[in-house]
């Protein structure tokens, strides 16, 4: 956090104060760190072998994303290891989000993951990482204009970019469209739903159209579509 003051005296004069900044960062844990550029890996439960095995999917997941969406070699790359959501929601302002179990701060080159101590980590992992990852590296291919991005290209780029995409969404899927509850994908652009249910239905409606685009258009088609929002926002 960088920050400085700028004060107006009673006489109407104003000054500048020098700046000054501060590293915010979750205290409440005794993190340990892997770092192997451009990629480090925090950690604080669990032994070294944990830090590795997110550092492998990590650049398996880089490999997946730039043969998807040509990103550029990535800036330096953070990533904080949570062992339960609950760890996590408490370093985060989610706004009654607790389903949420990764979140990334684009612009920061931050990403907060939880990864669970139970038999299927490895295929949580190669959902989480490689997701979250693809948000930072959008933001460092595209910049600010990032932002602009509809949330179901955003999201769906995210889940194409999986290596062990979630099973649950074309269950999800399938079971809407039975249902004739499908979200409408212009009602997308702008946000998710914020309960459980519908934010999942959305994720899957968001990977499952990418997902054809890509197959339809190819991965350069995709680029082509991030581009154009960047200059004329949604």
């Amino acid at each position: 956090v960088a920050y400085r003051f700028h004060v107006t005296l009673e006489d109407g004069s104003e000054d500048t104060l020098p700046g000054d900044i501060f590293y915010y960062e979750d205290n409440r844990f005794a993190w340990k760190t892997l770092d192997e550029p451009p990629f480090r890996i925090h950690w604080y439960a669990g032994d070294i072998e944990l830090a590795q095995e997110v550092l492998s999917v990590a650049r398996s997941g880089l490999q997946r994303i730039q043969d998807l969406a040509a990103t550029p070699d990535p800036e330096t790359v953070d990533f904080y290891i949570y062992s339960s959501s609950e760890e996590m929601q408490g370093s985060l302002q989610l706004f009654n989000r607790s389903w949420i179990a990764g979140h990334a701060d684009p612009d920061l080159g931050v990403t907060v993951i939880t990864l669970p101590d139970r038999p299927d980590r490895r295929l949580i992992m190669e959902q989480r990482v490689p997701h979250e990852l693809m948000h930072v590296l959008l933001y460092q291919l595209l910049g600010p204009g990032s932002y602009n991005l509809p949330t179901w290209l955003s999201e769906g780029l995210a889940s194409a970019a999986e290596l062990y995409p979630n099973p649950d969404y074309q269950i999800l899927l399938n079971r809407a469209y039975d249902e004739q509850r499908l979200l409408p994908i212009a009602s997308l652009c702008q946000n998710f739903p914020r309960d459980a249910s519908g934010a999942l239905l959305a994720y899957a409606e968001a990977a499952s159209f990418t997902r054809f685009l890509q197959r339809q258009f190819g991965a350069s088609s995709l680029q082509e579509l991030s581009l154009i929002h960047i200059s004329e926002p949604t």
